[in-house]
């Protein structure tokens, strides 16, 4: 080989190659590490009205490390998406020194199960309630763990039922055999059962919102609808008077 000076000359080429790319990539690791590139402005964006920016601000810094070039995008997103409110967090780098933290923010629907407040798309989320303030206005949830979603599909599908009659649900609960129960501000309660055989929930709420304005006007407003049956509903009310005693007043929807 030591003789063949055509191998000679093809080693030096890969040698000479070789030796350029590891010192191009040693300057571009100098460069990239230089103090010019040192990152000087954090810029918070988004929906930032219930984020703390200082303690935003303090958690970044104690996690970025290195330069425009060489920070971990992805361990300020997992530091930002980690603090209270913050339901999503998109980190970029923009040219030359500067990191911009684009925020989605949790919109609170309601409570949930007095720990916890569940979000516009039924994702459950954990805060300080003492320092939210609109918490005695949202509605409250009531239901076995990781029922979020599901029972807040139910809760617009009552608003869309039942606030055309005036009526706003403030309480839904599911009981963990797959029960609602729904409270409304006016104070009656409305027993909805399950949703298996040949009627659903909704179905129920169909039929209880076309009968609701003719029973109330002629049985006054219940402390209670059971709407667990087949073909009409039945008023609970202290006010309600059948025979000696306090007595259910059925509803006949056919």
């Amino acid at each position: 080989m030591w003789n063949n000076a055509n191998a000679l000359n093809k080693l030096a080429a890969v040698l000479i190659t070789v030796a350029t790319l590891a010192l191009a990539w040693a300057g571009v690791q100098w460069l990239a590490r230089h103090p010019w590139f040192a990152i000087k402005t954090v810029r918070i964006v988004g929906d930032t009205a219930r984020v703390n920016e200082i303690t935003l601000r303090t958690s970044l810094v104690k996690r970025m490390r290195g330069t425009f070039f060489t920070t971990n995008l992805a361990e300020i997103k997992r530091s930002a998406e980690g603090l209270p409110w913050v339901r999503r967090a998109q980190v970029s780098r923009h040219w030359p020194n500067a990191i911009v933290i684009r925020l989605e923010a949790h919109q609170p629907l309601a409570r949930l199960n007095e720990a916890q407040l569940v979000n516009t798309l039924g994702e459950a989320f954990t805060v300080n309630l003492g320092e939210v303030e609109m918490l005695a206005k949202l509605p409250e949830f009531v239901g076995p763990e990781g029922t979020s979603a599901q029972m807040s599909e139910r809760y617009r599908v009552l608003r869309h039922h039942l606030e055309p009659l005036g009526l706003q649900p403030v309480r839904v609960l599911l009981s963990d055999r797959l029960s609602w129960t729904v409270g409304l501000q006016q104070g009656t309660v409305l027993e909805l059962g399950r949703d298996i055989g040949a009627q659903p929930v909704e179905e129920r709420l169909i039929r209880f919102a076309q009968y609701w304005d003719a029973s109330i006007r002629k049985l006054g407003v219940p402390q209670r609808v059971d709407l667990r049956y087949r073909d009409g509903f039945a008023f609970y009310s202290p006010g309600l008077r059948v025979k000696a005693g306090p007595q259910p007043s059925a509803v006949r929807t056919q």
